[in-house]
């Protein structure tokens, strides 16, 4: 853990301490979280929420910043298994970069991230028993979208990311070997200053 916290601290004061041009902006969406893998046996799509503060470097095409996300997934998705009554809540948080591919009214861009994943699974595994993990995985995230510039700081933008946990659902679930988490498809706007 010491690690990463000397890693985030090291990237963080590496961004902020570029010299010349160099934009902040915050950005925040809600939108659909989708469960793949061993995750969509347990649970159906729910909500997803993300935040995330970056710096604007290289004339505003490259941003370097980090990201929060959070997505709940409260809806048991299969009866038939020994996971009943399953909520599932995943928390992303990523170190990430992004780069805007043109520049104009329509911004299209493509990014990708590496952080963590803090998750928490509950079901019942009886009428009067259950179980709950919580857990934290090494996570990535691509991601791709487009922003308009609707005015000078404000752009409104719609994205399609996938937060991987590289940790499998529970042993007992579907594809509990392989990598999961969800796709997201997240609607906001971002603030440029």
């Amino acid at each position: 853990m010491k690690f990463y916290i000397k890693y985030f601290l090291l990237v963080l004061f590496s961004v902020t301490s570029f010299s010349g041009y160099a934009q902040w902006s915050l950005e925040g969406g809600i939108g659909i979280a989708t469960p793949i893998t061993g995750y969509n046996e347990m649970v159906s799509a729910g909500t997803a929420l993300q935040f995330n503060i970056t710096k604007r470097l290289a004339e505003e095409r490259l941003g370097v910043g980090i990201e929060l996300a959070w997505a709940r997934m409260h809806n048991d998705n299969n009866d038939l298994d020994i996971f009943q009554n399953v909520h599932l809540d995943q928390i992303p948080i990523f170190l990430y970069a992004d780069y805007e591919l043109t520049k104009g009214k329509w911004i299209p861009y493509a990014g990708l991230g590496l952080g963590g994943s803090l998750y928490n699974i509950a079901y019942d595994t009886s009428p009067t028993t259950g179980e709950a993990i919580f857990n934290v995985s090494f996570s990535f995230i691509p991601k791709a979208g487009v922003r308009m510039k609707w005015k000078e700081s404000l752009l409104p933008f719609v994205e399609l990311n996938a937060p991987i946990v590289t940790d499998g659902p529970p042993p007992g679930a579907a594809n509990a070997s392989q990598a999961t988490g969800y796709l997201g498809v997240v609607a906001g706007i971002q603030y440029r200053f």
